[in-house]
C-alpha cells in the first residue's frame, strides 16, 4: 500500500485523478445530508490553506498528494455549504395568491399542455393591488418556474408581472422547508392569465440570438417533418422535448432508451467526430481544428440548452482537446472526474436537483469499468458494424444506471438490451440526415424534402422499436429504497474490483515468458 502511494505521489496525472475523486466523492457524501454542515468561509479558507501548504511542499511528493486531497476533501464541504439556501422563512413567498414582478431568465420551455417560463429577481407585493402598483414589495430567494398555457411574447431580460399561488410545500430537505423539492429548485407555481410585460431590460444579447436560432429550426423542422416525428427530431438535433408526447416518452423509459430522445453524450459525440472530419476534409491542421471544434462544442452545448450530459460530454471533450494542444496523453478517468469537478464547482446541487447529471455519470463510468470484461463475455458476437462493442457498452450503461434508475423512477426496464441494439445504431443515420435536411430545408423547402423523408424513416422505425418492446417486455415495477441503491452500487463496485482483478491475471499470464526444455534437458 505504501509503494502504491509513493508511486501516486510521484505521478502528476495520478495525483490530480485522487484529488479530483476526493472532491466529487466529499460533494456526493455530503449530497446525503444537505444540511450546512459548517460556516463555508471558515471550511474553505482551511482548504485554501492546505492548498497552500501542498504548493509549499510540492518537493515532497507525498507530503503534497496528502494535503492535496485534505484541501479537495474540505473544498468539496464548503462549496456544498455554500450552495444550500439559508432558511429565511421572511423571503419566502406566501401561500396565498398574490401578484408578482421578476425578469425573464430563460427562453420558455414549450410543451403539448403548456409552456414553462423561468424568472428570476423575483419580488411579491405586499398590497391587495395590481403587479406593478406602487404598494409595498419584498424580494424572493431563489427562482420561479411559472406555468402558463401560452408562452409569453417577451425577451430574456423582460420584466413580466403576473398572479399566482406557490404550490403547498412537499419536501423538508435538511434544514431548508420549502415548496421545492429539494434545496436550489426553483419555486412553482400556475398563472391563472398571461404574464404582462411591464418593462423591456437589458436584454442577454447572445441567448435571445440563441431563441431566435432554435426558433427558427422548429419552423423548419416542422414543415418538413410531419408530427410526432417532428417533435422527436428536435429532440435528437436541439434537445428540444416538449412536444413528444407522453405516449412515446413512456414506451422510450420503459424499454430504456429515454436517453435517445434528447441530446446526449452520444450527440455531442457525432457532432465532435463529423466536425473533425469536416477540417480533416478541409485540410486543416489538427491543432487549428482542435480549437475550432471545441468552439463548435461550445455553441452546440448552448444551442442545446445546456443540459447535463451534453455539458459532461463537452467537458471530456474539451478536455481531450486541451490535451492534444500540449502534447499530453488524454486518460479517460480524469477527463471524465475533471468535467464532474466543474459541474459540482459551478452548481453542487446539481447531484441532487438533476437526475439526468447522475445518469450520464453513472453510464459513462459503466461504459470504462465494464466495457471491456462485457466485451469479452459477448465475443461469439460479430465485430461487424461494432455489434460487439455496442451491445457490451449498451449492457454496461444498462447495468451502471440501475441502481438510480430503480430509485427514482422506480422501474428495470426489461427489454432495455435489445431495444437498444435496434435503435442506438439508427441516432447516428437520424441526426445527419435531419441535420442535413434541415439545412437544405432552410436553403429551399423543396430541396430538403428527400432527405426529411428519410429521416422521418428512421424516427418511424425507432418509434416502432420502442413501442414494440414496451409492449413484450414492459418494465418491470422495482422501487428501491435509498439504501437499496446504495448496497447495488457497492455491489457493482466490488463487480469491477473483481473484474479488474481477472484482467490484471489474464494480461500477466498472456505476458509471463514460457519455459521451454530441449530435448536434452527432457
Amino acid at each position: 500500500m505504501t509503494s502504491a502511494f509513493r508511486r501516486a505521489a510521484a505521478s502528476p496525472s495520478k495525483t490530480l485523478l485522487l484529488t479530483t475523486v476526493a472532491f466529487v466523492a466529499m460533494v456526493l457524501v455530503h449530497s446525503w445530508d444537505a444540511r450546512r454542515w459548517g460556516a463555508p468561509a471558515v471550511t474553505g479558507a482551511v482548504a485554501a490553506g492546505l492548498l497552500v501548504t501542498a504548493v509549499i511542499c510540492r518537493s515532497r511528493p507525498r507530503a503534497r498528494l496528502s494535503l492535496s486531497i485534505a484541501a479537495a476533501i474540505f473544498a468539496g464541504a464548503a462549496r456544498f455549504d455554500a450552495a444550500i439556501p439559508m432558511n429565511s422563512s421572511s423571503n419566502e413567498p406566501p401561500r396565498t395568491l398574490a401578484p408578482y414582478q421578476g425578469r425573464l431568465a430563460q427562453e420558455p420551455k414549450v410543451t403539448l399542455k403548456g409552456a414553462t417560463v423561468m424568472m428570476d429577481r423575483v419580488f411579491v407585493f405586499m398590497d391587495d393591488g395590481a403587479a406593478g402598483s406602487a404598494g409595498q414589495r419584498k424580494p424572493i430567494d431563489g427562482s420561479f418556474a411559472l406555468t402558463v398555457s401560452l408562452p409569453p411574447r417577451a425577451q430574456i431580460g423582460d420584466t413580466l408581472a403576473w398572479h399566482c399561488q406557490v404550490f403547498p410545500p412537499t419536501a423538508n430537505v435538511g434544514a431548508v422547508a420549502s415548496s421545492r423539492s429539494v434545496a436550489g429548485e426553483p419555486w412553482r407555481c400556475i398563472s391563472r392569465s398571461p404574464p404582462l410585460v411591464v418593462a423591456r431590460g437589458n436584454t442577454d444579447f447572445v441567448m435571445n440570438v440563441l431563441a431566435r436560432l432554435k426558433n427558427g429550426i422548429r419552423d423548419v423542422t416542422r414543415a418538413l417533418i410531419p408530427e410526432p416525428d417532428a417533435s422527436f427530431m428536435l429532440g435528437l438535433l436541439i434537445g428540444d422535448t416538449g412536444g413528444v408526447s407522453k405516449e412515446i416518452v413512456a414506451d422510450f423509459r420503459s424499454t430504456g432508451t429515454s436517453h435517445v430522445l434528447a441530446v446526449s453524450g452520444y450527440n455531442v459525440s457525432l457532432v465532435a467526430n463529423f466536425a473533425y472530419a469536416f477540417f480533416a476534409f478541409c485540410l486543416i491542421r489538427r491543432r487549428s481544428a482542435s480549437v475550432a471544434v471545441a468552439a463548435f462544442l461550445t455553441f452546440f452545448v448552448a444551442l442545446s440548452g445546456a443540459g447535463a450530459s451534453v455539458v459532461r460530454a463537452a467537458l471530456m471533450g474539451g478536455t481531450s482537446v486541451v490535451a492534444a494542444l500540449v502534447q499530453r496523453r488524454n486518460a479517460g478517468w480524469i477527463a471524465l472526474l475533471l468535467a464532474a469537478t466543474l459541474m459540482l464547482l459551478q452548481d453542487p446541487l446539481v447531484i441532487i436537483t438533476d437526475v439526468g447529471f447522475r445518469l450520464s455519470f453513472a453510464a459513462v463510468i459503466g461504459m470504462r469499468a465494464f466495457g471491456k470484461p462485457f466485451a469479452h463475455l459477448f465475443r461469439w458476437l460479430p465485430e461487424t458494424f461494432g455489434v460487439r462493442s455496442a451491445c457490451a457498452e449498451t449492457l454496461s450503461a444498462t447495468v451502471a444506471t440501475l441502481p438510480i434508475v430503480m430509485h427514482d423512477f422506480g422501474t428495470l426496464p426489461v427489454a432495455a438490451l435489445p431495444v437498444n441494439m435496434l435503435v442506438v445504431p439508427l441516432v447516428p443515420f437520424a441526426t445527419a440526415v435531419g441535420a442535413t435536411a434541415l439545412l437544405f430545408g432552410a436553403a429551399w423547402m423543396p430541396l430538403g424534402m428527400p432527405l426529411a423523408l428519410a429521416a422521418t424513416v428512421s424516427t418511424k422505425a425507432m418509434r416502432w422499436f420502442a413501442a414494440t418492446g414496451a409492449v413484450l417486455a414492459p418494465a418491470a415495477q422495482v422501487q428501491a429504497t435509498a439504501s437499496e441503491s446504495l448496497v447495488m452500487t457497492a455491489f457493482l463496485v466490488l463487480l469491477w474490483f473483481g473484474l479488474s482483478r481477472w484482467e490484471l491475471s489474464k494480461k500477466s499470464a498472456e505476458t509471463k515468458p514460457r519455459l521451454t526444455l530441449n530435448k536434452h534437458e527432457a
